[in-house]
Parts: C-alpha cells; sequence; structure tokens
C-alpha cells in the first residue's frame, strides 16, 4: 500500500486491536459503531445476530441527532450478518447493498470492487440533499477465499513473493491489497477539492485467513505456539484519518471500540457521555484485546490479572456497556444518547 503509507499532511495513522481474526467483520463493525467491546460478551456469538436491537445507540444515531443524513453501503448482500436489520436500529437512513445498488459494480474476483464502492460514494456526495453526510462503506473486494482466484478473468494476481515455499493465496490477497491503494488515491483525489469539510476514515476490520505456513513466516516461529500477547498482534489492522482541511498529524494505536468517539473527538462533534467516558478510559487504557489490555505505557496485562486501577476501570467499562446491551428496559439513556 504505497500510496497509504506515503500520505503525511492532514493524517493520522495508527493500527487497530481488532476483535476477530479470518472472518467476522461484523463485530469490527460493531465495536467501531457502538463503542461497545466484544471481549465483554459470551465467546462464540456475533453481536450483530445476537446483542442487537431496536435502538441501538452508537456513531449513526449520534451523527443524525447532529443533523448529518447518514447511509450505509456495501456491495454485497443486505442480509449478511444481519446487516439490514441492523442499520436500521443503529438509525441509519438508508442501506444502500447490492440489491438496489444501480449500474452494475466492477468485479475482481467474485466481489465488487473498491473503486465502485468509492465511486458510490462520490456519488452520493454529488447528489447530496443535505450538506452533512454521514457515509459508513463497508468493502467487501478483497473478501476470503483466495484459493482458485488466481488467473481468473477478472483478476490476475501481481504480487510475487520470494519465501522458499509457495503461498499463491497470500499473493493473491496481497495483490488485491495493492489495488485497494490505488481505489483509495481516486477517492482522496475526488474529496482534495470540494468545498465541503471532508474527513475520509478507513480502517481493516481483520487479518485475512492464509495458509499458516505462511503466518509462520511472518511471526518467525511456528503460528500455533503464540502466547497470550504475542497473539495480540495477530489482531492489528492499519487504519487511516485523513481530511481535506488542516488537521493535526498523528500516529496512535488503539483498540476498535475507541475508533468511533475517536472519530467525533477528531470532526469537534459533540459526543455522548458514553463517548466521553471511552476517550478518558482510552488514555489509560488504549487498547483492549483479547484476553488482555494495554495501557498507556505499552505494558500488557492478562484480563486475568489486572492492577487493582486497571481492574475497576475495566469493571465500570463493564456496567456501563451491560446497562447498555442487556439490561434495555433500565438502560440509562442520557449516557448513550444526547442531550436534547
Amino acid at each position: 500500500m504505497p500510496y497509504i503509507h506515503s500520505l503525511q499532511k492532514n493524517t493520522k495513522k495508527g493500527y487497530l486491536y481488532v476483535p476477530v481474526f479470518g472472518g467476522g467483520t461484523s463485530d469490527t463493525e460493531y465495536e467501531v459503531l457502538t463503542g461497545n467491546s466484544k471481549q465483554f460478551l459470551p465467546n462464540g456469538g456475533i453481536a450483530y445476530q445476537l446483542y442487537c436491537g431496536e435502538n441501538e445507540y452508537g456513531l449513526a444515531n449520534t451523527m443524525e441527532q447532529e443533523g448529518y443524513a447518514s447511509t450505509a453501503m456495501h456491495p454485497g448482500k443486505a442480509t449478511a450478518w444481519n446487516r439490514s436489520g441492523v442499520y436500521s436500529w443503529m438509525n441509519f437512513e438508508q442501506f444502500i447493498n447490492l440489491k438496489n445498488w444501480g449500474r452494475r459494480p466492477k468485479y475482481y474476483r467474485y466481489y465488487a470492487s473498491d473503486s465502485s464502492a468509492y465511486r458510490k460514494i462520490r456519488d452520493l456526495y454529488r447528489s447530496k440533499e443535505t450538506e452533512n453526510q454521514f457515509i459508513f462503506c463497508v468493502t467487501i473486494q478483497n473478501h476470503g477465499g483466495y484459493s482458485n482466484s488466481s488467473g481468473t478473468e477478472n483478476f490476475t494476481p501481481d504480487v510475487t513473493l520470494s519465501y522458499e515455499n509457495d503461498y499463491p493465496d497470500a499473493e493473491t490477497y496481497l495483490s488485491l491489497a495493492k489495488e485497494s491503494d490505488a481505489a483509495f488515491i481516486q477517492l482522496l483525489s475526488f474529496f482534495k477539492y470540494v468545498d465541503e469539510p471532508t474527513m475520509i476514515v478507513m480502517f481493516g476490520d481483520h487479518w485475512p485467513s492464509l495458509d499458516w505456513g505462511f503466518f509462520s513466516e511472518l511471526v518467525g516461529q511456528d503460528f500455533g505456539t503464540l502466547d497470550l500477547f504475542q497473539v495480540q498482534e495477530t489482531y492489528k489492522t492499519p487504519y487511516i484519518i485523513w481530511t481535506n482541511y488542516p488537521s493535526e498529524s498523528t500516529q496512535e494505536n488503539m483498540s476498535t471500540n475507541y475508533l468511533g468517539s475517536y472519530i467525533l473527538e477528531q470532526a469537534g462533534l459533540e459526543m455522548t457521555v458514553y463517548n466521553k467516558f471511552l476517550l478518558q478510559l482510552k488514555e489509560k487504557l488504549p487498547i483492549i484485546g483479547i484476553g488482555a489490555v494495554c495501557d498507556s505505557e505499552g505494558n500488557w496485562y492478562s484480563m486475568d490479572s489486572l492492577p487493582e486501577e486497571y481492574a475497576e476501570l475495566i469493571e465500570e467499562y463493564k456496567v456501563l456497556q451491560y446497562n447498555n446491551v442487556v439490561d434495555r428496559k433500565h438502560r440509562v439513556d442520557s449516557i448513550f444518547e444526547l442531550e436534547s
């Protein structure tokens, strides 16, 4: 991704620590859009399918309260991961999916390209009925699997690895990532010259599902022997926040449950009590990983052996999330939505 790596001006970068590996995109979406952490929900369940319901507070609802027209986009099936229901509960005004996309997208392998998704974003901007828009777009170009897709009629991998062993699936995935980088150039080139202040946020949902031999090459040891703290590295994906107006350039790592609140903060928008709590928590515990947390000094701790101060902070987070997700009958709405 040479273009994305080259961006420096008006750019914030870093790594997100996501809740899933090799699949389960919607759980990463869930953390970003709600501020809730999957680490405090039972293992094995998909949040969109089990823990979402009407009046799902989060980023879309907050943006709507601040006068933004909100659109969810995904050039795939609307029913995947129960998105059609969840986006409605989250207060997205419309959900543009493969069924109502309009002009057929360009495909790489079996999935709509990033360039097609970005073209749709540009079309929405041009046809806007309100000045302020919040668009949440889930791309699908780089979706697995990667076997049996080399040399298909509409895509030929052009990244070659030089390991002793061959990893054709990894070469396909990396070639797709290269195409994503090229599409991102087009997106930023358009919004660089629009009059309205615009923020573009892109982040990865999870590592791809590839040959474990390839992953072992990456980490320098048998991929199945990673300890609790080493395994956290396999839940890192890059993110970038770019603006077409002057903004401070920084590098910072965090877990995905903080990203929605961070976006609101960087955009100078009003935040809920929950958003403010999460940003205060982020100052001390910027990463809530898989069974472990990392503090602001870079020290990792198992969730089972937290220092007392951190244990109290995590417990407070759990209580707020429980009220938001589980105990909806007694939910304190004033914590999770803006004041009237």
